[in-house]
């Protein structure tokens, strides 16, 4: 029998969202700590809570502020770009409930309706929203001051929302390109396949970017207060998926939501340009909600990991975990994962089941 991971994307997805139904699945909320420790970034506190979405309890996954000790896609810390209030979550981390990209929360406060994760540049307020959380985007509206750096073609890379503002001074004019963010990753105490999963994400998100927006990969950087949260989420999914460890991973078709995101360049259609391209060959899809429900770190996550799309396979169920999202989208703002085993021959239902 084959140990198969099944991820339901119907309430969308976003960084924080895929952390926290790992987690709410039994990873373990210390290791993924100590996985994000080992890269030497300071001022990524992560915490791990239950929520409930429209009765439904799952896990939130956040990133913490570091100088207000709130997490980075709470509506209340920041105003995105993008004109939405990631949630992360979904209430993202991306339309629900993320961490984000990007508010991903990676849960989406994005406009997912997520509360997306998520503090992006991009003139999204994605919401990480969702959900997000991921914290999540590398959007366009990735790009939270493009004004006086255009001339070079700098592209700043939030991934899911805008920074908050007491977190922008001093810091607006760092950032990390890919280059770094290889850098930190090698050089970091990562178990080999939660590091190489993590550049594998990176990697996916970056040249969405690029193709987006038209540069190479080595002009696509990451701003050093948004990328905090996307290197938390992304490397956190990565200790989480490892600690899982199925033998294959498969996801349901992906609900997008529908609308327009509000960004630095105006005004988007949802997905958007870097989740759509990151969607290729992906089935997704729109049942009406309105907002940001799949980010861009959400989409890279399942693009990297998952075998294939499809319904539900035939399963032997052993555990099922909710990623909340920060936002309410009118549904639960929940991403769902369920661990089983294929069926070798018809289940015997439990007799306490049965009747």
């Amino acid at each position: 029998m084959t140990r198969i991971l099944y991820f339901d994307a119907s309430a969308g997805v976003a960084g924080d969202m895929f952390v926290g139904a790992l987690l709410d699945l039994g990873a373990s909320l210390d290791e993924i700590r100590n996985h994000v420790a080992s890269l030497g970034v300071e001022g990524m506190e992560l915490r791990a809570r239950k929520v409930s979405s429209h009765g439904i309890t799952g896990t939130k996954f956040d990133v913490l502020d570091p100088a207000s000790g709130r997490p980075v896609d709470d509506p209340g810390e920041h105003t995105h770009d993008h004109g939405h209030t990631h949630d992360h979550g979904h209430t993202h981390d991306h339309g629900h409930t993320h961490d984000h990209g990007h508010t991903h929360d990676h849960g989406h406060t994005h406009d997912h309706g997520h509360a997306h994760d998520h503090g992006h540049t991009h003139g999204h307020a994605h919401d990480h929203g969702h959900h997000h959380g991921d914290h999540d985007h590398l959007h366009d509206h990735d790009q939270a001051h493009l004004g006086d750096r255009a001339a070079v073609r700098e592209r700043v890379l939030d991934p899911e929302h805008t920074a908050p503002e007491a977190r922008r001074a001093g810091q607006h004019d760092e950032q990390r390109g890919l280059r770094e963010i290889r850098r930190l990753i090698r050089e970091s105490r990562l178990p080999a396949p939660v590091a190489e999963n993590a550049l594998g994400v990176f990697e996916l998100l970056a040249a969405a970017e690029a193709k987006v927006h038209g540069v190479s990969l080595e002009e696509i950087h990451f701003h050093e207060v948004g990328a905090l949260d996307s290197i938390a989420d992304i490397v956190a999914a990565a200790s989480a998926f490892h600690q899982i460890g199925p033998a294959e991973t498969w996801c349901s078709p992906i609900h997008v939501g529908c609308g327009t995101v509000r960004c630095a360049h105006g005004v988007l259609p949802v997905p958007a340009p870097a989740t759509l391209e990151l969607l290729k060959g992906i089935p997704a899809y729109s049942d009406g909600v309105r907002g940001e429900l799949a980010t861009p770190t959400g989409v890279a996550l399942l693009r990297h990991f998952c075998t294939g799309f499809c319904p539900m396979p035939p399963l032997v169920v052993e555990a099922v975990g909710y990623g909340a999202g920060t936002k309410d989208f009118g549904i639960p703002n929940l991403f769902r994962a369920t661990l089983g085993t294929t069926v070798a021959r018809v289940a015997t239902l439990p007799a306490a089941v049965s009747g």
